[in-house]
């Protein structure tokens, strides 16, 4: 949710919390975040979970942050036995 505010000037920020059925049979939550900010281009989104990865060197610069949240999203989900991406 960070980066939907940080990235959405204008726009919207919606977000889904849906049960859904794992592989192992039992239940789960699925989270869903859309917005309608800047987007990512595709050919970047394959590092977007990759520690201290960022799409360009100004994000950093003219928005700050580390490159390390949606890293430890997927880490902290693995570790639950689930995914992030």
């Amino acid at each position: 949710l960070g980066n939907c505010i940080k990235f959405v000037e204008q726009g919207f920020i919606r977000i889904s919390v849906t049960e859904c059925l794992v592989p192992s049979g039992s239940r789960g939550v699925r989270v869903e975040v859309h917005d309608s900010g800047c987007g990512i281009p595709e050919h970047l989104q394959h590092s977007l979970f990759q520690p201290f990865k960022q799409t360009d060197s100004s994000v950093s610069r003219n928005y700050g942050g580390t490159g390390l949240g949606l890293s430890l999203v997927l880490q902290l989900a693995e570790l639950q036995g689930g995914t992030a991406g």
